[in-house]
């Protein structure tokens, strides 16, 4: 027998593709719930930051120019929240110039400095996420303090069985016009 004329073969055994997709199958099963919890978090993170953006912006106009500014939660981008009382922000909000103070819309239009004036508008919150507060809208005055009561808004995953540790978020508006947030367990 001529050993030139033996070949070596190469490849995996099928011993050793069963172990190595078996390993695989084990890591994938361990790392997906850690990486869905990521997903949640960054987006109720961002959620977070949109209202919390909202309400500075809203604060730091009044300051700024010197007139009432409402933030109000709104199903339609144009026209604040009127469904009897439902304290309901996760269909978006709007941060507008509020002249007469009143809460409402009375006028999109921003070329008239004597009414109402849109300045942004915020879409919907993803639809597993959940945010209510305390009234339907925010009033800050010229000097950027609430026209009324303290406010809260609370920020958590629509279902409680997926939300976890830390993830149920206030966040209190103080007389003052302060945000602060703090983080709780959903139970």
């Amino acid at each position: 027998m001529n050993l030139n004329n033996i070949q070596k073969k190469s490849g995996f055994s099928a011993v050793e593709l069963l172990v190595t997709l078996s390993i695989a199958t084990i890591l994938a099963m361990v790392a997906t719930p850690s990486f869905l919890n990521l997903i949640e978090n960054s987006r109720l993170d961002s959620n977070k930051l949109d209202i919390t953006t909202a309400l500075s912006t809203a604060r730091l106009t009044a300051i700024n120019r010197s007139v009432t500014v409402s933030i109000c939660s709104s199903i339609d981008s144009s026209t604040c929240r009127a469904d009897g009382g439902k304290n309901d922000w996760s269909d978006g909000w709007i941060v507008f110039v509020d002249i007469n103070g009143d809460g409402v819309v009375d006028s999109p239009d921003c070329s008239d400095l004597t009414k109402d004036c849109i300045l942004k508008v915020w879409g919907a919150l993803a639809e597993a996420d959940v945010m209510t507060g305390t009234n339907n809208v925010v009033v800050y005055n010229a000097e950027g303090s609430l026209t009324g009561l303290a406010q809260n808004m609370v920020l958590s995953p629509k279902a409680l069985i997926d939300c976890g540790a830390d993830q149920k978020m206030t966040i209190a508006i103080g007389v003052s016009g302060k945000t602060t947030i703090t983080t709780a367990d959903c139970s």
